[in-house]
């Protein structure tokens, strides 16, 4: 009997260690060149929108569409960065990171919908007459998108290292702005807050953390 309460001590104290060690350990395989990568990518995109001058509704669907390759190659950049690393509570730690972006994700995706007027009753006739976006609900966009952002790198960034959360926070100024300053230049706004903050905080991880 006293084999057995020994062990399982010895268990349960190995178990309060691992569970220790992942609530104090940042995830630190936030991928800093994938991130600017994620940056030329915006600079690109919002540099095209404006020299081709398009039509509102192509400028939400060139935004959704960099946003959703953004997310896959932030994800690809994690995975690979995360495999040089052989830690075996990295992957708890790198599940919180995502679940404290996720929420977020899923609320922007809603209120954009909201703010657009896309409803499930109306949704059919919505893509049948690729509806029209007035200027003054177009403008609200970038600063719901950057706020939204900032909100979720903020929360991810509690697991994270101190550069996410700063740039978290960046965001969230950026959203600020581009919300209290109306007539600034939507493309030129996305261009300083997903490309530049993504360029300048990518390059400060790549260089403090490898990659």
């Amino acid at each position: 009997m006293e084999h057995q309460s020994s062990e399982f001590s010895v268990e349960e104290q190995l178990k309060v260690i691992r569970e220790t060690m992942t609530r104090t350990t940042a995830f630190t395989e936030i991928p800093g060149f994938a991130m600017m990568g994620i940056g030329l990518l915006a600079l690109v995109v919002a540099g095209l929108l404006e020299y081709t001058g398009t039509s509102y509704i192509t400028w939400v669907e060139a935004w959704v569409l960099t946003a959703l390759i953004a997310i896959l190659l932030g994800a690809w950049g994690i995975h690979l960065k995360a495999r040089k690393v052989e830690k075996p509570h990295i992957a708890q730690t790198a599940r919180k990171f995502w679940l404290g972006l996720a929420p977020a994700f899923v609320v922007t995706a809603f209120l954009t919908l909201m703010v657009l007027g896309v409803t499930p009753h109306n949704y059919q006739e919505k893509l049948n007459t690729y509806w029209f976006i007035p200027l003054d609900v177009l403008r609200i966009l970038p600063s719901l998108w950057m706020l939204m952002y900032g909100l979720a790198i903020s929360a991810a960034g509690a697991y994270s290292i101190k550069a996410v959360s700063q740039m978290g926070l960046s965001f969230l100024g950026i959203g600020v702005m581009t919300f209290l300053i109306p007539e600034m230049n939507i493309n030129l706004m996305m261009m300083i807050g997903f490309g530049g903050l993504h360029l300048i905080f990518g390059w400060v991880i790549a260089k403090r953390y490898g990659g």
